[in-house]
């Protein structure tokens, strides 16, 4: 057998989002026989019986994950899309779409998913870190500013989120002046918060022994 050709140094490993043990023909053979299930129960001719709206966004839901697998983009979205026109309430679908876009590098659009995705789940901070991800790649950071005065910091559990939105607002201040001024006080108050909020979440080292000689700290 050939050897199998080496892939480019300078090409990226892609992580599928969907790991499947079948073959690629396979797994398109499946996708094609869903949607033909699908396409029937919601024709003018199928019986009575019909999926809820919370199957149907499920099924659409594996479906686009599907293609994404299959690295198919364009038909990933139509069905996530899909999968949130069935149940808008939904979280997912908007969350892997964003994390899609992240993947493409269109993170305008991401950042807009995201936020659609926060809106339906004010408690996942997946959402949250995900916005503010985006909008420091994007140097949006008036909007970072803005939004990080909307959230609430005691549902925030990660601590990454508080070191991105530390870090939008650190550039914020960088673009005029670093130093308190009576114009950007409350910026270095927000920041604080985060701060503060980052500092409450992490666990840090035993703190070593405060008390130094002047001697301890010559050497």
């Amino acid at each position: 057998a050939s050897p199998k050709p080496k892939s480019s140094p300078g090409r990226r490993k892609k992580v599928p989002y969907l790991r499947i043990n079948a073959s690629s023909d396979s797994i398109e053979d499946y996708i094609r026989e869903t949607q033909n299930k699908v396409s029937h129960l919601y024709s003018p001719g199928a019986k009575k019986t019909r999926l809820s709206s919370e199957q149907a966004s499920f099924l659409f839901f594996l479906l686009g994950k599907t293609y994404l697998a299959l690295e198919d983009f364009s038909k990933a979205e139509e069905k996530l899309v899909l999968s949130h026109v069935y149940d808008k309430s939904s979280f997912e679908p908007l969350f892997v779409l964003a994390q899609m876009h992240v993947e493409t590098q269109n993170f305008r659009r991401a950042e807009r998913y995201f936020r659609k995705a926060h809106y339906n789940d004010l408690g996942d901070n997946r959402a949250i870190l995900g916005i503010a991800d985006c909008n420091i790649r994007e140097k949006n950071y008036d909007f970072l500013a803005q939004f990080a005065k909307s959230l609430d910091l005691d549902s925030l559990r990660d601590p990454r989120i508080c070191l991105l939105f530390a870090l939008g607002l650190l550039k914020l201040l960088s673009k005029s002046n670093l130093y308190p001024t009576n114009h950007n006080k409350e910026l270095y108050f927000t920041l604080l918060r985060f701060l503060r909020r980052a500092e409450d979440c992490l666990r840090f080292p035993r703190a070593p022994d405060p008390r130094f000689s002047e001697a301890q700290l010559r050497n």
